[in-house]
């Protein structure tokens, strides 16, 4: 009895591998920083598509779920579980050579993965704040507060340009190494999701699979990016101290100035800012039409960093 059970193992795992190389089901993996109104846009798709998160956690990778090798990532696809979010920050506890971009997509792409979605929150120092913001959510001494901005802004003697420039390089290596390895990549702003989620979520899906018919929209309930602190001038959400020493770090690089209006929290860069080019030419490439739930496929320049 023991063998029959283990055969019919055997040829349902050949089955489902099989339509996976034949372009089966496939997925999607988020590849984002954190605080970036990732896991509102995560499980709004997951609620919308009927489908169940990759290891059963958002962060499918993360050390405390499971570890991020070739094994773990098709095992996903194998249990039918369509979706991943892979942080940069994962990839420092990777196996397999997978800390290196090229290797992790082409990882994802043999595995069966087939959509690579990148979200990316252009206001570095709004998605810094985001995250203190976040660690102290059960500080409620004002003195705490204080000591803790003050300690993140001011013990830190890089630059906005040396803090902020790699986060945005790896996000970018991410993205040439996806569409190299033959993934479709949608590139969402932090703006397409929090000001137009369902927008976002369908042209995930139609990407993911242009077919079906993608009509409902299921929103995650816990929705915080409602609430936001930009009518709290920044000096009073940091403090003072604090405020001195962001004012520093932004001192003689005022192209990168515009992160601190609307108090630390505009969304949206100058349109000729061009810190980091994500104008891609390839027919894989695609970006979002504002508020037209429209996906164009990029035409201009190779991403640089």
């Amino acid at each position: 009895m023991g063998w029959r059970v283990v055969v019919l193992a055997v040829a349902l795992s050949v089955v489902v591998r099989g339509n996976v190389e034949e372009g089966g089901d496939g997925g999607v993996v988020l590849w984002a920083h954190g605080k970036s109104a990732t896991d509102y846009y995560a499980k709004s798709v997951v609620n919308t598509a009927n489908w169940t998160l990759c290891n059963r956690d958002k962060e499918s990778f993360k050390p405390q779920v499971r570890k991020l090798n070739a094994h773990n990532i098709r095992a996903c696809i194998d249990r039918g579980q369509r979706f991943a979010h892979i942080k940069p920050g994962h990839l420092q506890w990777a196996e397999e050579g997978l800390e290196d971009p090229t290797r992790l997509f082409q990882t994802l792409k043999d595995s069966g993965w087939t959509v690579i979605a990148v979200l990316h929150r252009e206001n570095s120092f709004s998605r810094q704040l985001s995250g203190i913001n976040w660690h102290l959510r059960h500080e409620s001494a004002k003195k705490a507060r204080d000591k803790s901005f003050t300690h993140h802004f001011c013990t830190k003697g890089d630059n906005v340009e040396v803090q902020y420039k790699p986060e945005r390089k790896i996000i970018t290596d991410g993205i040439n190494a996806a569409l190299a390895a033959g993934l479709k990549v949608l590139y969402l702003t932090y703006a397409d999701v929090t000001e137009d989620t369902c927008g976002a979520v369908h042209d995930t899906l139609k990407l993911y699979d242009p077919n079906r018919d993608w009509a409902a929209c299921e929103l995650d309930a816990n929705n915080t990016h409602s609430r936001s602190h930009v009518e709290i001038p920044l000096g009073e959400h940091v403090g003072d101290e604090a405020l001195q020493c962001v004012n520093r770090l932004f001192d003689g690089h005022p192209e990168w100035s515009w992160m601190l209006q609307q108090e630390g929290h505009r969304n949206t860069p100058p349109s000729d800012w061009k810190q980091v080019d994500f104008n891609i030419s390839h027919p894989s490439f695609y970006r979002r039409t504002f508020n037209s739930s429209v996906l164009v496929s990029s035409t201009t320049t190779m991403a640089t960093a």
